[in-house]
């Protein structure tokens, strides 16, 4: 099961069409047709919403809309929500100094709530989850992930 998190969809969403922005349109049908499973968390897909609106972008936004047509949609749950704090309150407690509070304390919340979500969803399908991320070393404090040239369905 491929969680994708903002990055991920903000490239999906990619009205300009940059050449990575067309290499994981490729990669992501690819694996669509081979069997791939794919799930849009709600937090991600409010993370990538809000700035599509902000800036008005329309045909973004109708884009990140279709994805929920053909992929899996994560909706937040208490049990994801009661998972992120225990996750949050963990990586704080025991002192890893890339989690400092700080300026990446918003961006700190978002990944400890992704990371649930990936976390609740395998537990409750039976798959393993990996989030699709362009910034592994955070979200991979918390749960399995990669970057997506990196994956394949075999």
């Amino acid at each position: 099961l491929f969680i994708l998190d903002a990055g991920m969809l903000s490239l999906l969403t990619n009205p300009a069409g940059s050449a990575a922005a067309m290499e994981c349109h490729r990669w992501t049908r690819d694996l669509l047709r081979r069997g791939g499973r794919f799930a849009i968390p709600e937090i991600a897909d409010y993370e990538v919403r809000r700035e599509l609106l902000r800036e008005d972008l329309m045909r973004a936004l109708k884009a990140l809309d279709d994805l929920r047509g053909v992929m899996f949609y994560l909706p937040l749950t208490t049990a994801a929500l009661q998972r992120a704090a225990e996750l949050w309150a963990a990586a704080k407690k025991f002192g890893r100094p890339e989690l400092a509070v700080g300026s990446r304390e918003g961006a700190l919340d978002m990944d400890v709530i992704l990371a649930a979500q990936a976390l609740v969803a395998g537990r409750a399908s039976g798959l393993n989850p990996v989030v699709v991320t362009t910034h592994v070393a955070h979200l991979g404090i918390f749960a399995q992930s990669d970057e997506w040239h990196n994956l394949r369905v075999d």
